[in-house]
């Protein structure tokens, strides 16, 4: 009876790999299926690079077993970036009438109105933070800040290949988000997300 060894992972759990690349233990595959294997395999995103199938003998293999082999990428990835932005905020110059509570409407005529318009001009940072391969089981973390004068964003991920240990892929994320661009509007807005995706191949 054949086995697939799988080699060169330090953090991953076994069962990760298994479930992923699915090469059956005894049936003979072909070379597409074993393409098919390497792409589920990379498509976690964990791996510098990953091969399956019987490529080279290996001192514990018995010529019957396919070796699986992969090299597990940086955990924990950091990217950041400064700059300077200049930014106008205000409304648009009046044209045409003006509407006063409590009065009749005012035309404007050729009267010139200026507008409250303001230049703003601040640094720009963001910073972002992202974690793989959390538990040995393909989970993503990931973390970015945003932040300028009149811009906050912030946004949080996390990515399972296996919900509950099925085929289905999970992302959950959060986001939140403070403005102050126009002089009219200052919001803060946030988001909440969780969707599932399957990716079966034949």
């Amino acid at each position: 009876m054949g086995r697939v060894l799988y080699l060169g992972q330090r953090h991953t759990q076994l069962s990760l790999l298994q479930k992923t690349a699915k090469v059956p233990a005894e049936a003979p595959m072909k070379r597409a299926e074993l393409l098919e294997a390497e792409t589920r395999l990379y498509d976690l995103n964990i791996f510098d690079w990953r091969g399956v199938g019987p490529r080279e003998i290996d001192y514990r293999s018995d010529g019957r077993d396919r070796p699986g082999k992969v090299h597990e990428a940086k955990r924990n990835d950091i990217t950041y970036g400064f700059g300077f932005e200049v930014s106008h905020r205000g409304g648009n110059v009046p044209s045409g009438t003006v509407a006063v509570p409590g009065l009749p409407t005012i035309g404007i005529g050729n009267n010139q109105v200026a507008s409250s318009q303001s230049t703003f001009a601040s640094p720009r940072g963001s910073i972002e933070f992202t974690r793989r391969n959390m538990r040995g089981l393909g989970e993503t973390a990931g973390a970015l800040l945003v932040l300028s004068r009149l811009d906050q964003r912030a946004l949080l991920s996390y990515t399972q290949p296996h919900f509950l240990g099925s085929q289905w892929q999970s992302l959950s994320s959060f986001s939140a988000e403070r403005n102050d661009r126009e002089s009219s509007i200052r919001a803060g807005l946030g988001d909440l997300s969780f969707q599932l995706e399957r990716f079966d191949q034949p």
